[in-house]
């Protein structure tokens, strides 16, 4: 057995298990992740982060993030909120800002405070959207807004109540024949007095609290369509962020708080743990 000592966090509820792996020991992330995250079996977790040494001069830290089935993903809005609240709080890191390697690019990060406690907001980039498109998706015939946001995101818009919407079933039919590893997070959301309530289902995870990438795809749909203002309050089932986004072209920001519940030491089974080489930082 392996004892690895490991951190559980969460954002907005969407919570992850965090490896420091500053010391690049050679893991197999993909079966950690399948082990750590499995609920009632292992911690529990909807992924595992994987904080890992910068890989240039211009970073301060790098990620890998991998859902509970073991794919990884190239963005987590709530996982690098997570990594940040993590990194920024300990006694050897006094910036108020840190720079994040992803496979999605350099993420920025900052602290601030935010209806009235301390917060993190963090750059997330251009959202890119592809044409519009329609198709059958949850037994009626919807407009399906493709965009973008460090991963793939099919966003839908719905006038009905979002809490009883079939949600799996909305992302089977989007994601019917997308080969594995390449289907889309899905999100149903509607505008109620100018904020968006919205619901996730992740890739590799399942429905989940909240999504950062998510909140950030279905904010610069609803801001596009003239929906909603900028900045606009995402509520998910696990709490709120802030979005904050111009208009096509421009960055979008997203803003919320992070939280580290424990930390603790999991014997892993050595053949779980071990990889047979160093996996550096996407």
């Amino acid at each position: 057995m392996v004892a690895l000592p490991v951190i559980k966090c969460h954002a907005a509820g969407n919570d992850f298990v965090l490896l420091d792996n500053l010391q690049s020991v050679p893991y197999d992330y993909p079966s950690l992740a399948r082990f750590l995250c499995r609920r009632r079996f292992g911690i529990g977790a909807d992924g595992l982060l994987v904080a890992l040494p910068a890989s240039d001069a211009q970073t301060d830290v790098g990620l890998r993030i991998f859902n509970a089935d073991g794919s990884e993903a190239d963005m987590c809005g709530n996982g690098i909120r997570c990594l940040a609240k993590y990194v920024m709080s300990g006694t050897t890191y006094s910036s108020a800002t840190l720079r994040v390697a992803t496979k999605s690019g350099t993420v920025r990060c900052e602290t601030i405070e935010a209806h009235g406690s301390p917060s993190i907001r963090v750059a997330m980039g251009v959202p890119c959207f592809a044409a519009d498109g329609s198709g059958q998706a949850g037994g009626a015939t919807r407009r399906l807004r493709r965009v973008r946001v460090g991963n793939a995101h099919c966003v839908v818009f719905t006038g009905s109540e979002v809490a009883t919407f079939d949600l799996r079933g909305l992302a089977r039919d989007v994601n019917a024949g997308a080969r594995l590893g390449e289907e889309a997070n899905v999100e149903i959301f509607r505008v109620v007095r100018g904020a968006i309530e919205l619901r996730i289902w992740e890739r590799g995870v399942g429905e989940t609290m909240a999504c950062g990438t998510g909140a950030c795809a279905a904010a610069a749909c609803a801001i596009e369509q003239d929906l909603v203002r900028s900045p606009v309050s995402v509520a998910m089932p696990g709490g709120r962020v802030d979005v904050a986004w111009k208009g096509v072209g421009s960055e979008i920001f997203l803003t919320g708080d992070a939280q580290i519940v424990f930390g603790t030491i999991i014997d892993i089974p050595e053949n779980t743990a071990r990889a047979e080489a160093p996996v550096a930082a996407g």
